[in-house]
């Protein structure tokens, strides 16, 4: 049954040090089914939690608290555990008029929309909050509604911050990306019981037994100091703030993304990642590597390498990027670096990296061996309004290819893919080659998006590796029919309708296509512009060899 139900204008109740759990509400409940352990949808109604935890309840909207009307809701070193909502509001359901909320934890609960607290009215201000595997269909952490004025803020000190500690995922925030731990002191329960979904017709949970209701007491707030040397996973992560050089002292295995994120009242800016040429941070094959998000941030990657970092289509920001994710507007700038060997799900996007609406500079860094299917851009995706300055360097044996016969439309950059509105600029001697895709296996340039080509190469490229000499052969598989698999256009560039490429004084050698432009395809429309260049040894079996 509910644990507390508050019905009657004026009624103020304080909760110190309580455990409220167990709690259960359903459609036949009185008052429906809100608030598993505590419910009240009064004008007037003032509650206040202090140093409480709400565990272990279940309801189809609020399973911990709901909260309706104009009602107000103060809570202060709280923890809500291991709540199940069918609907909404798996902690947390408020549509009151005002609340403050301080040093909250949302762990482990679960509801359709907002796992940890759905916020659909009122004024409400989170200051240092954690969020840990909370789950659901829509805003997995929290959910804001249009309607709510939401505030957040962190409690660290002014001259202190925390970032890197997991994402917060929110819907409807005006920032889609945050760091979910932003308080001063909370370690998270290990091990964390399996969640289910339920409905408003399921039985009362049980108190879970394979965990523990998190516990104080750990500071996250690091100081900003001018270097420090690092060797694990947990270091880096609390070693990520503005203005630092952090140094590798061995190398680093994630069980988990590092995130890099605008800080709720400050931006992560002058933060420089350094392996010192000899050490890597490595996904182990299990999770992207490194999240980069947030409007104006400047983050450095000096001679490191990022290696072995993968990500499924079920990643909860998207079959993006499967080493490095870049966007928001943030700069990320990559000296001396390399990322290899990552690689993303079927039909996924820069399995290297992927730049979304940033800019990504790389000088004399190396991007290879990194695989997708069905996909594009496996070296480096740049959406719209993404912006690429390449000085030096090579983004070679890249591979964009199918396991069986799909069109050259579903494979498109091996190298590098250019979209719609997007600049790539590759100079000083940097060096596409022996990248693989079924269309621009070096470079795929899309309708209005704009390459240039100064000082550097394209070698190599084709839609298959299969080369001998001067000719190609086995172009496609077996029981592949016509119009698939070996229809592959731009060995080294495919430049779509509208794009425009520039290249000066560049070499285009060696590049393969079975159909037409073994060297560069321009489509109907490109505008080009090609100075004191070098084509020679290109391959295509049709028109335009070279």
């Amino acid at each position: 049954m509910r644990c507390f139900f508050f019905d009657g204008d004026g009624i103020e109740v304080t909760f110190i040090g309580l455990t409220i759990t167990n709690g259960y509400a359903s459609s036949s409940s009185p008052d429906g089914a809100y608030g598993g352990a505590v419910h009240t949808t009064s004008t007037s109604v003032s509650l206040t939690f202090t140093s409480c935890t709400i565990s272990s309840s279940s309801a189809t909207y609020g399973s911990g608290v709901y909260v309706g009307s104009s009602a107000m809701l103060v809570m202060d070193f709280c923890t809500f555990y291991y709540n199940r909502g069918a609907s909404a509001g798996g902690g947390l359901y408020f549509s009151g008029s005002s609340a403050t909320l301080s040093h909250l934890t949302f762990s482990t609960n679960y509801a359709a929309a907002g796992g940890g607290a759905y916020l659909t009215t009122g004024a409400v201000l989170l200051v240092g909050y954690a969020f840990e595997s909370n789950t659901g269909s829509v805003g997995l952490d929290l959910f804001a509604h249009s309607s709510s004025a939401l505030t957040l803020e962190s409690s660290c000190d002014s001259d202190t911050y925390n970032y890197g500690r997991n994402l917060l995922e929110c819907s409807g925030c005006s920032v889609p990306f945050l760091p979910a731990q932003y308080d001063i002191q909370y370690v998270f329960p290990s091990p964390v019981p399996t969640l289910a979904p339920v409905t408003s017709s399921s039985s009362a949970p049980t108190s879970a037994t394979n965990g523990t209701v998190p516990v104080p007491p750990l500071n996250w707030c690091a100081i900003s100091t001018p270097g420090i040397e690092v060797d694990s996973q947990n270091s880096l992560a609390a070693s990520i703030v503005p203005n630092r050089t952090v140094y590798l002292s061995a190398d680093v295995y994630l069980s988990s993304t590092l995130y890099l994120l605008i800080g709720v009242n400050e931006r992560l800016d002058g933060l420089v990642v350094d392996g010192g040429g000899q050490y890597k941070v490595d996904g182990q094959d299990s999770v992207r590597c490194l999240f980069l998000y947030g409007s104006g941030m400047q983050v450095g990657l000096k001679d490191l390498t990022v290696t072995n970092c993968s990500i499924s289509s079920g990643s909860t920001h998207g079959n993006y990027g499967g080493a490095i994710y870049v966007g928001g507007g943030a700069v990320l700038e990559m000296d001396g670096c390399t990322v290899s060997n990552s690689k993303t799900a079927s039909y996924g996007q820069g399995a290297g990296i992927y730049v979304d609406e940033a800019t990504l500079i790389l000088v004399n860094t190396v991007i290879e061996f990194n695989v997708m299917h069905y996909g594009k851009g496996a070296g480096v995706y740049l959406t719209s309004s993404s912006v690429l300055t390449m000085a030096g360097g090579s983004l070679k044996n890249n591979f964009a290819r199918s396991a069986g016969c799909y069109t050259a439309a579903t494979m498109e950059g091996g190298g590098l893919y250019v979209s719609n509105g997007a600049l790539a600029t590759i100079t000083d001697g940097a060096s596409i080659e022996n990248n693989i895709a079924y269309r621009g296996g070096g470079i795929y340039v899309a309708s209005y998006g704009e390459l240039v080509l100064q000082n550097a190469s394209l070698i190599g490229n084709s839609y298959t590796k299969v080369f001998s000499g001067s000719t190609y052969t086995s172009w496609y598989r077996s029981g592949c029919s016509a119009g698939y698999d070996y229809r592959s256009y731009g060995g080294g560039i495919y430049a779509d309708s509208n794009a425009k490429v520039t290249l000066v004084g560049s070499i285009v050698k060696s590049n393969a296509a079975y159909y037409y432009g073994g060297g560069v395809y321009f489509s109907s429309g490109t505008s080009a512009s090609i100075h004191e260049s070098k084509f020679s040894s290109n391959y295509a079996r049709y028109r335009g060899i070279q």
